[in-house]
């Protein structure tokens, strides 16, 4: 990668390739819609954070070219967890950072950030997910979904956020406007991103929800001045995009329910 560095990032903090997903269409709508918040906020790259499920390794398919559409080049460095992808017809450059998905016995999921690191397994105890995930510097994210803030997990997310500090709160795309945000959002750095769900079409969301990186990153290391960022965040970012309204937010359920 190129030592050049950039004095923002425009990042998308929750992110999916799917199987599902035309991955030529996935990289240019990423790339026009963090366009739009780059030249907003000044910044020189987008990046997005992947957050992939024991299923999918899409990072490392387009780190070896299998997944790597026509028209894009990747560039990477062996220990660093990111990859620069640019696009031969110009625009923004996009950095894809490594991260993993895990859901935890609890049936609460964890996002771990910024590292191409084996993580714990599914089914793991989300104490014990934590645990190791801090032993090894990984950032991690509880992300907000529909219904999973509430009841006896509800009352689980109060205490592990009381209890583990350094714990990220991750908002997404699919929470309605109007719908009230969890009370733990106000005392937590939050950390946005479009999650975009799992049906065909719903790629081009994908960069239209996220977060401001503001501090200059070394693009020669995206991955670990980024994984750094995080490390020392004790505030929530400034935020960029529009969340889905409530006709988006059923009709989304409905797709991600009918395949």
């Amino acid at each position: 990668m190129t030592n050049e560095t950039t004095h923002k990032l425009v990042v998308d903090g929750h992110v999916h390739l799917y199987p599902c997903f035309d991955t030529a269409r996935f990289l240019t709508a990423a790339q026009t819609n963090l366009a739009a918040a780059a030249h907003r906020y000044g910044a020189g790259a987008g990046a997005l954070l992947f957050t992939e499920t024991a299923r999918d390794n899409a990072f490392d398919a387009l780190k070896d070219g299998t997944l790597l559409p026509p028209g894009w080049q990747a560039e990477g460095v062996a220990d660093d967890p990111a990859l620069m992808l640019r696009s031969e017809q110009g625009g923004l450059p996009l950095i894809i950072v490594a991260g993993r998905q895990i859901q935890t016995r609890e049936r609460i999921e964890v996002l771990a950030l910024a590292s191409d690191a084996p993580v714990p397994a599914d089914g793991t105890a989300l104490a014990e997910v934590l645990a190791a995930l801090a032993a090894d510097g990984v950032p991690a994210v509880l992300p907000w979904g529909v219904g999973k803030w509430m009841g006896n997990r509800g009352r689980i997310f109060t205490q592990t956020f009381a209890q583990t500090p350094g714990l990220f709160a991750g908002d997404n795309a699919g929470r309605p406007v109007g719908w009230p945000a969890p009370a733990l959002f106000a005392d937590h750095p939050v950390l946005p991103g479009t999650d975009p769900l799992p049906y065909s079409g719903a790629e081009t969301n994908v960069g239209r929800y996220g977060f401001v990186l503001e501090a200059p990153v070394a693009l020669s290391r995206p991955g670990a001045a980024i994984r750094a960022w995080l490390a020392g965040l004790t505030a929530s970012p400034p935020s960029f995009g529009r969340r889905t309204g409530p006709t988006g937010f059923a009709v989304g359920q409905a797709r991600m329910r009918m395949g």
